[in-house]
């Protein structure tokens, strides 16, 4: 499940097919003993009938779409206010596939059913975020992709006791769907790294290798070396959404957001 991903700094201190002879959508008259449909895609010409009559080579049939609709908003979460001009593309795409946030912040892109992609976001001076999905059939809307201000993650981490953010490392925030509320729920990454925050239940960051009871559910892990890793769950019930994909890459002064799933 996607759903709303929130660094919050609290306010009170941290946060049908035409017969032949009929018209096709196009207006086009089909020819006698054809039918066709939208796409175009043509029945095996060679086929036969149990008689030995061909079948009619005419015949035309739907096409399965190659792609699907990724959609939603790309917001600040430092100021909970949406970022026009973002840039949302799928890593090391080829040809290129990106699009631009227009004034509310929303975008839409079209990927490929059955890959494997990671978008990525830049705007201006904010970390790049990035994050990985498996795509299906299905489109996918109302994602909600989130980028933070690097003195913002600097505040976070300094106040849990953490170094500040080194821009040539990366950052990881591993987001736990269904956790018990209780606390201890964690996350292994096999990249290095200086350690990792939770926030606990006033939204106070505190410098922790589990959720807090009654804390936000999520763990961002500071200074993570580049390249790639592995983020492994615990309890062993909390699994990784997209659990094809093993390795996650990791980029230099980028937010790199990974969703376990506890049920």
């Amino acid at each position: 499940m996607i759903r709303r991903m929130v660094l919050c700094i609290a306010m009170t201190g941290w946060l049908v097919i035409p017969m032949a002879g009929c018209r096709d959508d196009d207006g086009a008259v089909t020819p006698d003993g054809a039918v066709s449909v939208d796409q175009g895609a043509k029945v095996d010409s060679g086929a036969v009938m149990d008689n030995g009559t061909p079948i009619d080579q005419g015949v035309i049939v739907d096409q399965a779409p190659t792609h699907v609709t990724f959609s939603g908003t790309v917001e600040n979460a430092g100021t909970q206010s949406f970022i026009a001009g973002a840039t949302v593309s799928v890593l090391n795409a080829s040809p290129p596939n990106t699009t631009t946030s227009n004034a509310k912040g929303e975008f839409s892109l079209s990927v490929k059913i059955g890959s494997t992609v990671f978008l990525t976001v830049t705007s201006g001076s904010l970390l790049s975020s990035m994050e990985g999905f498996v795509v299906t059939a299905k489109p996918l809307s109302n994602l909600e992709l989130i980028m933070v201000e690097g003195s913002f993650l600097d505040t976070l981490m300094t106040a849990a006791g953490l170094p500040k953010f080194d821009k040539s490392k990366g950052a990881v925030l591993v987001d736990f769907e269904n956790p018990a509320g209780s606390g201890g729920e964690s996350a292994t990454l096999s990249a290095s790294h200086a350690g990792s925050l939770a926030l606990d239940s006033t939204g106070n960051p505190k410098k922790s290798s589990t959720l807090l009871a009654g804390g936000l559910s999520f763990l961002i892990f500071d200074n993570v070396a580049t390249g790639t890793t592995t983020v492994t769950g615990s309890p062993a019930k909390c699994l990784p959404t997209y659990p094809t994909i093993t390795s996650h890459p990791v980029n230099a002064n980028t937010l790199l957001r990974v969703e376990l799933n506890c049920k």
